[in-house]
């Protein structure tokens, strides 16, 4: 007898360790697993978890549970460079199904040899009214030190392409307190633009810019769209419609079980050219959730 009528439908929670779901590589993340109808804890019935990188084929790890053994339950995954790894969970109750899912990020530990530029504005969510002044810090280190030889220019700029609001080149020896002001009168964004002036890299100067909004809610196109774009989308979409469909897939053996089926495909498009990607084909009847 089912004892979960779908008029209290099954809810899946995937939940990491760390609310940020922030890791460094090869750290190990925690995913919590519960499994909950009409707001209980279910006691039968299973789950199936996968683990992979990205969320592409490449499955990191998969797993079965009885949820009449332990609900929630706990799996524990890592990967070894910068990639997103996501913990996916099925669960299978009476005749009811559910699917929840969680994603978390992995990066590589920061490299304190490189050089470092920092630029930071005076307001954490960095947003402004016009006239009101925008001031930015600006920090260059190396190996955790302040650098200390060479220049370092500050721009202000409205997007980055206009001519300066506000500019100043500091002497990285004498000057200690690295700061710019500027404002704008209209709804756009302020760009803080960082040039490190130094012998040690002629060849490979270093940069860095940060934006800060002003009006944000007020921004409009500064471009009209063009008379003819509608007519133009048109005849490319007819374009498109009069192309013969040529889909192919290489199935991918190593990946693919009864559970799903996986392929290289690549589709035409215009100009004889070819847009490719990773397909997987669940098993059974459906109906299934889709990752794009």
């Amino acid at each position: 007898m089912n004892q979960y009528p779908a008029a209290n439908p099954l809810l899946v929670c995937v939940e990491a360790d760390r609310n940020k779901g922030r890791y460094l590589n090869n750290e190990k993340a925690a995913f919590t697993i519960k499994v909950y109808c009409n707001n209980l804890l279910v006691n039968h019935g299973e789950v199936e978890v996968w683990l992979s990188k990205d969320g592409g084929p490449l499955v990191v790890e998969k797993k079965r549970f009885d949820l009449s053994e332990q609900n929630p339950f706990q799996v524990i995954g890592t990967v070894d460079e910068p990639a997103f790894l996501l913990c996916q969970a099925w669960a299978y109750v009476d005749d009811e199904k559910a699917y929840g899912e969680k994603m978390v990020w992995f990066r590589s530990l920061e490299d304190t040899s490189q050089l470092k530029i920092e630029l930071i504005p005076d307001r954490q969510n960095a947003l402004y009214r016009c006239g009101e002044l925008a001031e930015f810090t600006a920090r260059v280190t190396q190996q955790g030190k302040q650098v200390t030889d060479g220049k370092l220019e500050l721009r202000l700029s409205r997007e980055g392409i206009d001519a300066s609001v506000a500019r100043r080149v500091f002497d990285l020896g004498k000057d200690k307190t690295l700061k710019l002001s500027g404002t704008l009168t209209d709804a756009a964004f302020l760009y803080c633009q960082a040039t490190l002036i130094r012998d040690a890299d002629k060849s490979n100067p270093q940069s860095a810019w940060i934006s800060v909004g002003y009006d944000v809610e007020r921004i409009v196109p500064e471009t009209a769209m063009p008379e003819d774009f509608k007519a133009f989308w048109e005849k490319i979409m007819d374009n498109v419609r009069q192309l013969p469909m040529d889909v192919k897939l290489e199935k991918i053996e190593k990946l693919s079980s009864a559970k799903a089926a996986y392929y290289h495909f690549s589709v035409n498009t215009l100009n004889n050219e070819r847009v490719y990607g990773f397909l997987g084909i669940p098993g059974g009847p459906g109906p299934f959730p889709a990752i794009a």
